[in-house]
């Protein structure tokens, strides 16, 4: 596809090296894409292709729209040898042998200037090649993204993140104070078999993060069921785990929080305004029973709660009983805190849903919102739909109320704005939608909608909603700002 790559392929290729038939969405002159599909090439970085890619990326930078790209990220990026005599990898030695070379150097090249030229444009730096770490080379990124790895194992053995990766795996390997960067873990659970994705196997990715988040182990979803991530992520972010201040104390860093069975492991953190989270870990194939003492920490009686299952806990003298079902964990954290209200003054970018014809898009205004401030906007072109998304967590049986400001420009007549929600049950939308519409205005105007949720039917399996703003307006940009969600 690429006339320069195609040009050169032969002086560039890594002679035996992976080639992979990969898709490329062609643009029309009606705005529409064509797919088409090119074999990649697995370029040596010893020769002008380390030029060439970081032109690439002055372009993108330099784009109209550069802004809006947060990451550069290398796919396959690990060290290997090339043999390949036309750009001088390959040759012989004076013993007449043949004699390839190592691309840690290049390589190191190609990643030190992309880190720099990335930094400089307030971008960062992910690389993906399995666990081939090398400090010089793969250190000088801010991400590392192992873990595909285990594909082939998860085939043979889907709890095989408990069962046969050791201990000194994840702390070593997927730790970020030992690689001395960021580490993000790659599933391979659905890779190794789409039937993991499924509601009745939950359970292999509640084993995955059994051992990920008991050493502190960040994880991407990609390749791994949603629902127990994001139910995981959602009460982590419930007590501002990600907060900067938040410390935390591996089980095996720590003798401060107690279990009367040592195969509950406790990993805790210590998050700002007194709040705590304890993970509690167990690897073992039976489920286990135990006492837990707080006492260190927090002593007397109290209320806590365990957030993966929400049911309440009673914690008597400083001290709680518990059960951890086998090749997984419980989630108890204190004080009890509520998911509402949710706010959110459009600092950041939403997600998007549109039909394969549709030409909107979907965008961040830097001072398209009130008093100037950062707003979604929505630039709806010659098609018109689609909608800005959103996950939020819900209670079959509770009412909530959702408040959002709208505006429009280029209005015309029988434009409306609207929202809705739909229920989930994990990444499945199973219920709804629950809509409102109002008239499109040039001036800001609350947009509201009443959500009470049955606790019925379909609704009653719902864990989420899937919120949609947009409008029905063709060639307009509205604009969206101060969101809300409150529980009556």
């Amino acid at each position: 596809m690429e006339p320069v790559a195609n040009y050169l392929r032969k002086y560039w290729e890594v002679p035996g090296a992976y080639s992979y038939k990969m898709p490329w969405h062609r643009p029309l002159e009606d705005g529409k894409y064509k797919v088409e599909h090119y074999f990649s090439l697995s370029a040596c970085c010893s020769g002008v292709i380390n030029d060439y890619t970081l032109n690439g990326q002055h372009k993108l930078y330099n784009h109209k729209y550069g802004d809006r790209i947060w990451q550069v990220y290398y796919d396959l990026c690990g060290d290997g040898i090339c043999r390949n005599k036309l750009h001088g990898c390959g040759f012989k030695d004076k013993f007449g042998r043949d004699i390839g070379t190592y691309c840690v150097l290049y390589k190191r090249d190609l990643i030190r200037r992309t880190v720099s030229y990335a930094h400089k444009h307030g971008k960062t730096v992910m690389i993906h090649a399995q666990r081939d770490y090398i400090p010089m080379m793969t250190g000088l990124a801010d991400y590392f993204f192992p873990g595909e790895q285990y594909g082939s194992l998860l085939q043979r053995n889907p709890f095989g993140y408990v069962d046969e990766v050791p201990d000194i795996i994840y702390r070593t390997e997927f730790n970020r104070d030992v690689l001395g960067i960021g580490v993000i873990h790659l599933p391979a659970l659905g890779q190794a078999d789409r039937a993991n994705f499924r509601k009745e196997n939950y359970k292999y990715t509640e084993a995955m993060i059994c051992m990920l988040q008991s050493h502190d182990v960040d994880t991407s979803q990609d390749w791994a069921a949603s629902k127990p991530l994001q139910k995981v992520w959602d009460a982590m972010r419930l007590y501002g785990v990600e907060k900067e201040e938040t410390q935390c104390f591996r089980y095996y860093e720590h003798d401060t929080i107690k279990s009367s069975n040592p195969e509950i492991r406790i990993t805790y953190y210590a998050c700002p305004g007194g709040k705590y989270v304890l993970f509690l870990a167990n690897k073992d194939i039976r489920p286990q029973s135990g006492e837990i003492d707080l006492n260190a920490i927090r002593g007397g009686d109290y209320e806590a709660r365990e957030e993966y299952k929400g049911k309440p806990i009673e914690v008597k003298g400083g001290k709680f009983s518990i059960k951890v079902p086998s090749r997984s964990f419980r989630i108890v954290a204190f004080p009890p805190q509520s998911n509402y209200p949710i706010l959110d003054n459009m600092n950041e970018q939403w997600g998007a849903w549109c039909g394969n014809k549709c030409d909107s898009e979907f965008l961040q205004s830097k001072d398209g919102g009130i008093d100037k401030s950062p707003s979604l906007m929505l630039k709806s072109n010659t098609t018109g739909g689609g909608a800005f998304i959103r996950h939020l967590p819900i209670k079959p049986g509770e009412n909530y109320v959702i408040r959002v400001k709208v505006r429009q420009e280029n209005v015309t007549e029988g434009n409306v704005c609207s929202i809705s929600v739909q229920g989930r049950d994990g990444a499945k939308v199973v219920a709804g939608p629950i809509s409102k519409k109002i008239k499109a205005s040039a001036e800001w105007q609350t947009l509201e909608l009443k959500a009470n949720i049955p606790e019925k039917d379909k609704w009653l399996t719902c864990d989420g909603l899937l919120l949609l703003l947009g409008t029905n307006g063709k060639n307009c940009i509205t604009y969206f700002d101060d969101f809300e969600m409150i529980q009556q």
